[in-house]
C-alpha cells in the first residue's frame, strides 16, 4: 500500500475517463445531451494536448457505430483521445455490466498511475466540472464526492437543448443548472426530502428545501466522480460507489466532498418510471438509522456529516442558516443512533442483524485485502474461503428468491378473485380512444398497466408520467408537460392512504380534457403504507365531491370482498414482517426450503379461503378499490 505523507501531493500521470454506454435510448442522450455538456469550455477542452489522458467507452459494437459517427465525436477525440472497449456479455443486470467496465478502466489507470473520473451515460456536469476536479485533484485529493441530484430525463434534456445549447456544446452554470433540476425533480428526488410529501423515504440522500433557491442535504452516498487509487489492485465486492474507495483509498485526510454546487453541479436523467421503495418513513430518525445499520459503512457514515448546499441563489442567509440548523439536528439524532454500543441493541434483532451484516461486510473487505501484493494478488487460500462465502452468499440469495416467487405466488393466486371482478368492471367502464392517459399519485407502481394491455391494443405503458412539484401536479407526455383540453381519455389511479393533493391530481385530469374527455379514477387501498401510526385515507364519497361540479359521475362500482380483503391484510402484514425483520429473513433462509411444502399448503388454503369469502360476500363493506367513471359537464343541460 501506497500512501502519500502529511502535506505531500501525490499527483496522477494522467486522467482515464470511463464511460459505460449502450442501447439505443441511452446512447442518444449520451450523444445529444451529455458529451456536449462535457465538450463546454471548463469541461474536456481543459484536458486538451496533456499526454497521459484516455477517455473509454464501454459498449457494444452497434453502439459504437452510432457514437462514431455523431458531430460530437471527433470533438472529444481532440480533446481527448478516445478508445472502446466492447461488451460481449449478456447484460442481465445494468449495475454489475457498469461495474465489471468501470473494474477494467480501474485497472488499465492503476497501471499508468492516472485517476479515473467514472462517468455515466445519463449525468450531465456544469460548466467548468471538469476544470474544478482537475485543480482539486492536482492540490492532493485522491478522492473526490459529488452529489447528484435525480431529474426527468426527457424534460431536462429538452430544456438543454432548446436554452443552453450553442452548436454542438451544452454551456450551463451551476445555478442554471440547478433552478432546471428544481422544475423537473424525479420521483426519487421528492424520496430524499425529510419533511416534504406522503411517500417514503430514501434515507441514502437526505434535503430539506430552502424556500425556492435549492436545498441542504445531508448524504450517506455521494458519487466518488475522481479516484486516484493510493493501493493498487484492491479487492471490492459492490459498485465504486460502495466499497471500492474503503479500500483503493483508506487514507480518507485525501477525501474532498462538494458542498457547495457553485463549484461543481451534477445531475443525473432518469426516466420517470425508475422508482424503488426502501420502506423508511418521512421524518422518521429511527428508519432512517434502520437503513445506515446496513447500507452505510464507515466512509459513507463521514461523508454524512458534510453539509451540502445545492441552489440557484442565496439571497437569503437566514433561511439557509435555518435549514442547516434543521438538517444538523436531525443528523445528530441520526449518529447518536448510529453510534449505539453493540450491547445496547440486544434488544432489538433487527438493528442488531443490520450491524452484524455490515460488520460482515467490512470484516469480508479487510479480509480479502489483507495480504494481497500488487503482483501477486491474494494468497490461494484466501481465494478459496471468498469463493465459499460466495458459494453461501449466493445460496443464501437463491433461496430467499425462491421463497418470495412462492410467497407472491400464492398472493397472486388467492388474489385472483378481485383481480377478475376489477377487470370485468375495467372492460365495461373503460373509455374508448386510441390514446389512453394512464397517471398515478402513487411513484413506481401501476396497478392497471396489466388489464390496460389486455384490454387495449393501442395502450402504451410509461409514455405518461405525473410529477408533483410541492403543491402543482404536472402530467407529462414522454417527459413534456401535456397542453389544456389535449385528451379525450384519462385514467388516474389514486393509493387512498395518500390523501394530500388529491384534489390537484384531479384538477389536473380536468385540465388536459378535451371538452368530450372522460376522466376514470381507480381508487384503491392495495400499496403497503409504511408509515407507522394511524393513517388517514380517502374513499370514492371524498372523490365524487371533488369532481362535482365540473365532472358529472357516470359510473361507480366497487371491487373486492371481504375475503380481497383479508389477503390484503396479511399480505401487508407478513411483507412487514420480513422486510423490517432481519431476523425473519434469516429464519426463512435457514427453515425456508424445509417448510416449502407447508407454505404451499397453507397458501392453498388461504387462496380457497379468500374466494370463497369473495364469494359469500355481496354486501361491497369490504371493497378495497373503486372505479368512478366521469365527464365534462354539459353546462347547457
Amino acid at each position: 500500500m501506497s500512501v502519500c505523507g502529511a502535506g505531500e501531493a501525490r499527483r496522477p500521470s494522467g486522467y482515464f475517463f470511463l464511460t459505460p454506454v449502450w442501447g439505443l435510448s441511452y446512447t442518444k442522450l449520451y450523444i445529444d445531451t451529455v458529451i456536449p455538456s462535457q465538450l463546454a469550455d471548463g469541461n474536456l477542452p481543459v484536458f486538451r494536448g496533456q499526454p497521459g489522458n484516455r477517455y473509454i467507452i464501454y459498449t457494444r459494437r452497434e453502439d459504437a457505430e452510432l457514437i462514431r459517427s455523431s458531430a460530437v465525436f471527433e470533438q472529444i477525440n481532440a480533446c481527448v483521445p478516445v478508445t472502446f472497449e466492447f461488451i460481449t456479455d449478456k447484460i442481465s443486470v445494468v449495475h454489475d455490466m457498469m461495474t465489471d467496465c468501470f473494474r477494467r478502466g480501474i485497472k488499465a489507470a492503476e497501471q499508468a498511475d492516472a485517476a479515473v473520473l467514472f462517468l455515466t451515460p445519463d449525468i450531465v456536469l456544469s460548466d467548468g466540472s471538469f476544470a474544478t476536479l482537475k485543480r482539486l485533484s492536482v492540490a492532493g485529493h485522491d478522492v473526490i464526492y459529488i452529489p447528484a441530484i435525480r431529474t426527468m430525463k426527457t424534460a431536462v434534456a429538452a430544456r438543454l437543448e432548446q436554452s443552453f445549447k450553442h452548436g454542438d456544446t451544452i454551456r450551463i452554470r451551476p445555478a442554471q443548472l440547478m433552478q432546471v433540476a428544481l422544475d423537473n425533480l424525479h420521483p426519487l428526488g421528492d424520496s430524499s426530502w425529510w419533511e416534504e410529501g406522503e411517500g417514503s423515504l430514501i434515507p441514502a440522500n437526505i434535503y430539506w428545501r430552502v424556500g425556492d433557491e435549492g436545498l441542504v442535504g445531508r448524504c450517506f452516498h455521494l458519487h466518488p466522480i475522481l479516484v486516484h487509487s493510493q493501493r493498487k489492485n484492491a479487492t471490492f465486492f459492490g459498485t465504486v460507489d460502495d466499497d471500492f474507495v474503503s479500500v483503493a483509498c483508506p487514507d480518507s485526510s485525501k477525501d474532498y466532498v462538494v458542498t457547495d454546487s457553485d463549484e461543481l453541479l451534477a445531475v443525473e436523467l432518469s426516466d420517470p418510471g425508475r422508482f424503488f421503495d426502501m420502506r423508511a418513513a418521512k421524518g422518521s430518525v429511527s428508519d432512517a438509522a434502520r437503513w445506515a445499520e446496513q447500507f452505510a459503512n464507515a466512509r459513507h457514515r463521514s461523508l454524512f456529516k458534510a453539509t451540502i448546499r445545492m441552489h440557484t441563489g442565496t439571497s437569503d442567509p437566514a433561511k439557509w442558516a435555518a435549514a442547516q440548523e434543521r438538517a444538523s439536528a436531525v443528523a445528530e439524532q441520526i449518529e447518536a443512533r448510529l453510534n449505539l454500543p453493540m450491547w445496547q441493541l440486544l434488544s432489538n434483532a433487527d438493528l442488531l442483524m443490520r450491524r452484524c451484516i455490515q460488520h460482515g461486510k467490512t470484516s469480508r473487505l479487510r479480509f480479502a485485502n489483507c495480504g494481497a501484493t500488487a503482483d501477486a494478488g491474494l494468497p490461494a487460500w484466501k481465494n478459496v474461503v471468498l469463493a465459499f462465502i460466495d458459494r453461501f452468499a449466493g445460496l443464501r440469495t437463491v433461496t430467499m428468491k425462491l421463497i418470495r416467487q412462492v410467497l407472491g405466488r400464492v398472493e397472486e393466486w388467492s388474489g385472483r378473485s378481485y383481480q377478475g371482478r376489477l377487470y370485468r368492471d375495467l372492460a365495461q367502464v373503460l373509455p374508448q380512444s386510441p390514446d389512453l392517459v394512464l397517471v398515478s399519485n402513487s411513484p413506481g407502481r401501476f396497478y392497471l398497466a396489466p388489464l390496460l394491455t389486455r384490454l387495449s391494443s393501442s395502450f402504451a405503458n410509461g409514455r405518461y408520467a405525473s410529477v408533483l412539484r410541492r403543491t402543482q401536479v404536472s402530467f407529462l407526455e414522454r417527459g413534456e408537460p401535456i397542453a389544456d383540453g389535449m385528451k379525450d381519455a384519462v385514467i388516474l389511479e389514486l393509493d387512498a392512504h395518500r390523501t394530500k393533493e388529491v384534489a390537484a391530481y384531479l384538477r389536473e385530469s380536468q385540465r388536459i380534457l378535451s371538452p368530450q374527455g372522460r376522466l376514470l379514477v381507480y381508487l384503491h387501498t392495495l400499496a403497503f403504507a409504511t408509515t407507522p401510526g394511524p393513517r388517514s385515507s380517502i374513499g370514492a364519497p371524498d372523490i365524487i365531491a371533488l369532481l362535482v361540479p365540473d365532472l358529472d359521475v357516470v359510473v361507480t362500482s366497487r371491487q373486492g370482498g371481504f375475503g380481497s380483503f383479508l389477503q390484503l391484510k396479511l399480505g401487508s402484514w407478513l411483507r412487514g414482517v420480513i422486510n423490517r425483520r432481519l431476523a425473519v429473513r434469516w429464519l426463512l433462509f435457514v427453515l425456508g426450503l424445509p417448510l416449502l411444502p407447508l407454505i404451499a399448503i397453507v397458501g392453498g388454503i388461504v387462496i380457497a379461503a379468500t374466494t370463497l369469502l369473495d364469494v359469500l360476500d355481496q354486501s361491497d363493506r369490504s371493497c378495497i378499490s373503486s372505479l368512478i367513471l366521469a365527464e365534462k359537464a354539459d353546462r347547457n343541460k
